[in-house]
């Protein structure tokens, strides 16, 4: 079996660029690492489930983390796998932002490893990891059987596309759940991954893949409808409104499905929740007007006779204006400049100082990275860069470089 069969649910998540170990006690069986039969170069990390038997086939859900990072990946979703006896996957090869892209191998492998060592269930699995906000909508509208579960950071620069995403997926009438955390642009919470595989298992059910558990779906509602209600009650006019209509969806035939379609109708004509929607849209125009002087900026810099002081860079890409604006009471504003300083750090700390390596030159490396520590300690692939930066420039030069942890 290969990647290029049809996978029968998606699980969405941003990709990470970080996340905290995720201290878990893991009844089932853990297995760390582990070679690919047949290639040495791929490796993963993987979770049976504890009442796994080979008599019995297993959904499985495969990982592919941006930097693969297979075990950190791999727990976020272990304690859901094991509510629901799922087993997972997970690779130490995947990764974004690279000139060739190896996902498609990663996953093959996967593939290859899972049917190697367990009975898996072919028309339940599931992958979580980055993922093309175009398309799906057009290969699985009106689908029932697909799932598409979303989810992205508050201050997630991402945020306005998977917005749009989860817009075009309901209108498609794709079964979608979106869920919004506190945070950048990283894995969301071990709790929020867990409730992805909780409502996957709902939708397996629903859509025919596996036998419905009664007690769990009606379960399942009422959970989903008490959340819908406390967003009404909280007056978080969108996202309530956003949930009765995903609920909607989920069970247009049930009266859960009627009643949740019905309040949806009823929110969205509230004139709060209107004013609030042209807010967002004027934000979102704001937002599209920056990102194009940034980029711009950057571009300049890119072509300067020489590198650009850190305090220059940041003064033309706007960065006091967005730090004036993330201060502002307003979250919708708040919440959009945050947005856009996290996308000028991500340039200016990996895309940049990465290119200027690339292109041999050490000391357009070291402005940027200077000017990402004014944004925010380094971290991560930074310290990298900072390290390869540093073994390109003179000794004195190489001191002025910023710490990173």
């Amino acid at each position: 079996m290969s990647l290029r069969r049809t996978l029968s649910g998606l699980l969405l998540l941003a990709p990470a660029l970080s996340a905290a170990p995720q201290d878990l006690p893991l009844p089932g069986r853990l297995i760390e690492r582990d070679a690919v039969a047949g290639d040495s170069t791929q490796h993963v990390a993987a979770y049976v489930p504890s009442g796994y038997a080979s008599a019995h086939p297993a959904p499985v859900l495969f990982v592919l983390d941006p930097r693969g990072r297979a075990p950190l990946a791999l727990r976020l979703f272990a304690g859901g796998a094991e509510r629901h006896g799922w087993i997972v996957v997970s690779s130490y090869n995947s990764a974004s932002d690279t000139q060739t892209d190896p996902n498609v191998d990663a996953m093959n492998a996967m593939l290859d490893w899972v049917q190697t060592h367990a009975r898996i269930h072919t028309t339940r699995m599931y992958l979580a990891g980055s993922f093309s906000a175009r398309g799906p909508e057009m290969t699985f509208g009106g689908d029932s059987t697909f799932a598409f579960f979303g989810s992205a950071g508050s201050t997630d620069f991402n945020h306005a596309e998977m917005r749009g995403l989860a817009a075009r997926l309901r209108t498609s009438r794709i079964p979608s759940r979106f869920e919004w955390f506190q945070g950048g642009h990283s894995w969301p919470p071990r709790w929020l991954c867990e409730q992805a595989i909780d409502w996957l298992e709902l939708r397996a059910m629903l859509g025919g893949r596996r036998p419905i558990d009664t007690a769990y779906v009606a379960r399942q509602l009422a959970l989903d409808l008490r959340h819908a209600d406390s967003l009404e009650r909280a007056g978080q006019w969108d996202g309530a409104e956003l949930r009765y209509r995903e609920i909607a969806l989920d069970v247009p035939g049930r009266p859960e499905g009627r009643l949740a379609l019905a309040r949806a109708d009823e929110i969205g004509k509230r004139d709060a929740l209107l004013t609030l929607r042209e807010h967002i849209r004027l934000s979102a125009e704001t937002d599209l007007s920056d990102a194009t002087r940034e980029f711009s900026a950057l571009q300049a810099a890119r072509t300067s006779p020489s590198a650009l002081a850190p305090e220059t860079l940041l003064e033309r890409i706007g960065v006091e204006s967005l730090r004036r604006r993330a201060a502002s009471p307003d979250s919708t504003q708040r919440d959009a400049a945050l947005r856009r300083l996290s996308n000028i750090a991500a340039w200016v700390s990996f895309y940049e100082p990465r290119s200027f390596l690339a292109a041999g030159e050490p000391a357009r490396a070291a402005a940027s990275l200077r000017a990402a520590a004014m944004l925010g300690p380094l971290r991560g692939e930074s310290c990298d860069l900072v390290r390869r930066t540093a073994e390109q420039l003179p000794r004195e030069e190489a001191q002025r470089l910023p710490p990173c942890s």
